[in-house]
């Protein structure tokens, strides 16, 4: 009989201990509109749940929720972002404003912490939850993402830049310029390094913008394919060495018969750019009948 009894409390720890990990070597780690946390205890993965202390609703600026906890019936409820959240610890049910919800990893307590489900936690305050499975990362992101607006910089335009950067997702920095020799040169000055620091910091994607508006010029450069391989070179290394997002190419006044030779041009430098740059083209409306 007390082997039995042994062998039961043995198996009762095996499983209650198994359900919950006890290391934070493998915690993932988690980003909220794309700046990173850290929880302590950490999160955790359960049954490939990432699981969170609630701990965070209460103190993440994102949230800012109101958490009390009832001993007697061992629930956390939660109101955070206009939601009514009642978790119960071990239970697969969770109220969600009055409504019974199931759950594929129930709650439960670690360390004096309630741990909870944080993509269903997050995805039912709206937010967009992501999983980046090589670097065990949790994205959660609470703003609405922006709909794609390419805008065009030019000739120090930072402070219409800087009052429109909300609703601008990309920029084409308009102030390089080119010749019929492909050499690449700045056309106006400006503070280029503060510009690109500022569209980087508002997670603005930045691209290389290049214009040319002289039509025998531009036959001289695009006929000849040594001296397109050089401005394809001279961009290739501004796009590296200033890590811009892409290439945008503004040739304006583009002869018929050079339509051949600038889509030559173009492949020749989507094949240096490689395959995460970005490559667009600006064309004039009679341009684009050739």
């Amino acid at each position: 009989m007390k082997r039995f009894y042994l062998f039961c409390w043995c198996v009762f720890i095996f499983l209650f201990v198994g359900a919950v990990p006890l290391s934070a070597n493998t915690s993932p780690t988690i980003k909220i509109d794309g700046q990173p946390r850290m929880f302590d205890p950490p999160c955790q993965i359960v049954d490939g749940r990432t699981m969170i202390p609630v701990r965070y609703v209460i103190e993440d600026s994102a949230l800012q929720g109101i958490v009390t906890w009832n001993a007697d019936s061992s629930e956390v409820d939660i109101v955070c972002k206009n939601k009514h959240f009642v978790f119960k610890i071990a239970s697969h049910t969770v109220i969600v404003d009055g409504e019974y919800i199931d759950l594929d990893v129930v709650p439960y307590i670690y360390q004096n912490r309630t741990y909870i489900p944080l993509r269903f936690f997050a995805e039912q305050l709206s937010a967009q939850v992501t999983w980046n499975t090589s670097v065990r990362e949790v994205s959660i992101d609470f703003k609405p993402k922006k709909s794609e607006v390419f805008a065009y910089y030019y000739y120090r335009a930072f402070d219409e830049f800087q009052a429109n950067a909300d609703s601008i997702t990309d920029v084409a920095l308009r102030w390089f310029e080119t010749n019929a020799n492909g050499d690449l040169f700045y056309e106006y000055q400006d503070d280029y390094n503060k510009v690109l620091q500022f569209a980087r910091d508002n997670n603005i994607k930045t691209h290389a913008s290049v214009v040319f508006m002289d039509k025998d010029d531009m036959h001289a450069l695009l006929s000849d394919p040594a001296r397109r391989q050089y401005l394809v070179k001279q961009l290739s290394e501004q796009v590296k060495q200033n890590d811009y997002d892409g290439v945008n190419i503004d040739f304006e006044f583009l002869g018929q018969g050079d339509r051949d030779n600038f889509t030559l041009f173009l492949q020749e430098l989507k094949q240096s750019l490689g395959n995460d740059k970005q490559l667009s083209v600006a064309l004039s409306e009679l341009a684009g009948r050739l």
